[in-house]
């Protein structure tokens, strides 16, 4: 990611953040996406973080919106349909 890129995003969420929860500040971020070829069909899937930060935060956030994605799935009481 371009590191322009990079800080608009940053400074994105930290807009967000700040409107959402007045006077806390950004600390750390993960944006994992995934995307598909036209051309030969395969997926493909990549993670961002906030410059700098540390593995023990990108590890955490990931983990905690693991957790959150499977609660929310379960939440219907566990059909798969």
């Amino acid at each position: 990611m371009s590191e322009s890129t990079l800080r608009a995003l940053d400074d994105a969420l930290q807009a967000h953040l700040s409107n959402e929860e007045p006077g806390q500040m950004l600390t750390g971020w993960v944006a994992q996406v995934v995307g598909s070829s036209i051309e030969d069909n395969r997926s493909f899937y990549c993670q961002f973080t906030a410059d700098n930060q540390s593995f023990h935060v990108t590890a955490g956030l990931a983990t905690v919106s693991k957790l959150a994605v499977a609660d929310e799935w379960n939440s219907d009481g566990g059909d798969d349909d």
